[in-house]
């Protein structure tokens, strides 16, 4: 295929009503102009209606490429045709050679993009040519042209992101194109493994070339000579064609990078070319090949652009990526395993995947160290996801997810370690050297989906390794200890700190506060600043969690008062963040098992598994005075004595938090909780529940309490009986176990 040749002209910015264009003026038509496009209209409706008979008719034939040519031409936005084009080019009814007939398709694209650079379907179509001209270039003679195709349309993207830097379909465009030309450089991959391709990308101009390009037209594909200039006849009357010199190859990675530096430093609030930074910072870095980022210079670079527009959010989102989301380096991992009841619980730094109903996918083997190396054992099991009661599968009204069907996977990052049958179970007597200090080593095989950077599918397995000591959650193991071990599941709240980490978040910090001592009023950055100092005192010692809750706090207020209209995004940050150093603080405290945890009053309405996870083996909970619906992972902390949860806005059955199996008792009062018909056994530790002030149990209940008991308990065991204290008129409900004497 010969490369397409495409003149030079004027990309109309009239048409761009955003990203600050204005729009053209209208001008308005003499009624010889409205008559001319009236008639205009009426063939072309006439015209257009004759097409869509043929496409229903299947009428693939040279006539119809014809109309729909010049029916595009007069009126490129019309996705059906561009279709009924495809569909003729595909049937094979249409002679002549597919590579010219694909080349009328680009010229046809070209005045298409003259009208209008926005519109899906003409950008849908030219990726459907590209993609064929690039197989037929690849088969016919090697990668050197299908390259040579693909140099035109990194061309055409670069100089319309050069007028538009936002036109996402170009952006959208550029991508695909790259991701033809890394399987173009396959072909032409060095002996190291680099993968090079040829640059059609110049250095980034000066601020002179830039005023110049301004004021000129902007070609919208490279420049070529057009048949007719000067110097094509001198060609056509026999004079020797100049060879054309070696083509310099170069890095995809650093063409991307080029490109995103130039845009940016015209005008650094370009989301698109932010988020082309991140993609590059995650692609596999080759060992003969630095990072092609310095982390340290971005992020001075990117303080230039804050100080310049501190309220552009791009800049803002940028920072927040390089900072507190670690460049999307974080790799899986166990934060920590715990211990209670003699059954073993392992905890990831992000949910993993493993089947609906019990067979999990997720093996796992068990080493218990000891310092007699005869006494060490090891045990092979599965992992089964916290939460899943195969018991209630006929009563889903009180399960705490919803029934999924067998072939679907379930996210979880808490799962219960299962022994083979042949591996043996882990005894109390192993429970007791783990008391007095034995370690264990687990190694699990986690499933992973996602995507990568480049937008490949991603599916595979993983293999994670924790060494340790775990977490003793039962109340015979309290020791001093315990709190050094339970440190390790500070994890769970922020990515795995450490020395250089733990530096820039502190740095980044310093900045911030400078900054608001210029630009108190910038939201974005005490945005930022909030989420900092929590970082901040994650990575560095739990400790000094509480006391910047009250800085944190007064900062998202702050921001509320000077957002209104995003208060409830703020409030919802405010309430994680708060959550957050309140659970960094209990860890931190001494004998934090027995000590409450008291995440009360703090408007909290979605309580995060990753922060509730890291408080597994806590006793006492308490959160009273927020705005919770639902309990959600509260019901996965399975060492939980007493919870307080009142004051919410919880919906469903009281029952559902009988999943607990220690649990004594139990506080939701003024909710919006109801009765349903169905009954989960409580737990034989309960001694008291309080449902009063919540309007459905009285509604339903009427005046007879005792209709609460027979729903809540069901029969009464032989050594036990339920009291109530019930008065429908002060909203008095309150329901106590007792001895039974008699039995």
């Amino acid at each position: 295929l010969a490369q397409t040749k495409v003149s030079e002209w004027s990309v109309r910015s009239s048409h761009g009503a955003m990203h600050g264009r204005k729009k053209k003026d209208v001008v308005e038509l003499t009624p010889e102009e409205k008559e001319k496009q009236k008639k205009q209209v009426e063939t072309a409706r006439a015209l257009f209606a004759k097409m869509l008979e043929m496409r229903r008719g299947q009428v693939y034939n040279q006539q119809a490429l014809d109309m729909t040519f010049k029916a595009l031409q007069f009126h490129p936005e019309f996705p059906t045709l561009w279709g009924y084009r495809r569909e003729i080019l595909q049937s094979g009814s249409i002679d002549g050679n597919l590579g010219d007939l694909l080349q009328t398709e680009m010229k046809l694209l070209e005045g298409a993009l003259r009208k209008s650079q926005k519109v899906y379907s003409i950008w849908f179509h030219r990726r459907w040519t590209v993609e064929r001209l690039f197989e037929l270039a690849g088969a016919a003679s090697g990668a050197g042209q299908a390259e040579e195709l693909l140099e035109v349309e990194l061309g055409l993207c670069r100089r319309l992101l050069e007028v538009d830097e936002r036109n996402f379909h170009c952006w959208n465009h550029r991508a695909h194109v790259m991701g033809l030309m890394r399987r173009a450089a396959k072909a032409t991959e060095s002996p190291t493994g680099e993968n090079l391709c040829p640059s059609t990308d110049a250095p980034a101009p000066d601020a002179e070339e830039q005023d110049a390009k301004a004021t000129a037209p902007v070609p919208l594909a490279t420049d070529s000579i057009a048949d007719g200039e000067a110097g094509g006849e001198t060609a056509g009357s026999g004079a020797t064609a100049t060879p054309e010199p070696p083509r310099k190859s170069v890095d995809l990675a650093d063409l991307d990078l080029k490109l995103s530096t130039e845009l940016i430093n015209r005008n650094f609030s370009n989301y698109s070319a932010w988020h082309l930074r991140t993609l590059l910072q995650q692609l596999p870095q080759r060992a003969q090949q630095p990072n092609l980022i310095d982390v340290d210079k971005e992020l001075e670079w990117v303080q230039q652009g804050i100080y310049t527009e501190p309220n552009d959010q791009s800049v803002w989102l940028y920072h927040h990526w390089l900072t507190i989301l670690s460049r999307g380096h974080e790799q899986l991992r166990i934060t920590h395993c715990a211990v209670l009841s003699e059954e073993l619980f392992v905890f990831f730094s992000r949910p993993v995947c493993g089947s609906a109903q019990g067979n999990t996918v997720l093996r796992a083997s068990v080493t218990f160290s000891s310092s007699e190396p005869s006494e060490a054992s090891m045990h092979a099991g599965t992992l089964q996801p916290i939460g899943v009661d195969a018991s209630s599968s006929t009563t889903s009204t009180h399960r705490r997810t919803r029934q999924l069907s067998g072939n679907r996977t379930r996210h979880c990052q808490g799962w219960r370690f299962v022994p083979a049958e042949t591996s043996g179970m882990i005894d109390s007597t192993r429970m007791h050297r783990m008391a007095k200090g034995a370690a264990l080593k687990l190694e699990a095989e986690a499933s992973m989906f996602g995507t990568s950077a480049d937008g490949t599918v991603l599916h595979n397995s993983q293999s994670i390794v924790f060494c340790g000591p775990a977490i003793l959650c039962d109340s015979q193991f309290d020791a001093a200890e315990v709190t050094v071990q339970q440190l390790g599941a500070a994890g769970l709240v922020l990515p795995e700190p450490d020395s250089k980490r733990g530096e820039l978040l502190c740095t980044e910090l310093a900045r911030i506060d400078e900054l608001l001592e210029l630009e108190p009023d910038c939201r974005w950055a005490l945005l930022a600043r909030g989420r900092l100092a929590v970082a901040v005192a994650a990575s560095s010692t739990q400790a000094a969690a509480p006391a910047i809750e009250n800085d944190v706090a007064e900062g998202y207020s702050r921001i509320s008062t000077l957002d209104p209209l995003r208060q409830g995004f703020y409030t919802e940050a405010r309430a994680a963040s708060l959550a957050c150093c309140r659970v960094l603080g209990w860890l931190a405290s001494g004998n934090s098992l027995q000590r409450p945890l008291d995440l009360s009053g703090i408007a909290l309405r979605h309580m995060s598994p990753t922060t509730a996870l890291a408080a597994f083996g806590v006793r006492i909970l308490n959160v009273e005075g927020s705005e919770l619906r639902e309990l959600g992972p509260i019901l996965q902390l399975l060492s939980l004595q007493e919870l307080r949860a009142s004051r919410n806005q919880l919906v469903g059955d009281p029952t559902q938090v009988f999943v607990l199996p220690q649990l004594r008792h139990l506080e939701l009062r003024q909710n919006s909780m109801v009765l349903r018909s169905a009954v989960v056994p409580p737990p034989l530790t309960l001694e008291e529940v309080d449902l009063s002030g919540n309007p459905g149990i009285f509604a339903m209940a009427g005046v007879v309490g005792e209709i609460v008991l027979r729903h809540l308990f069901g029969e009464e065991l032989p050594h036990r009986r339920w009291d109530i204290t019930w008065d429908a008129s002060q909203a008095l409900c309150s329901c106590r176990c007792t001895p039974r004497h008699d039995a």
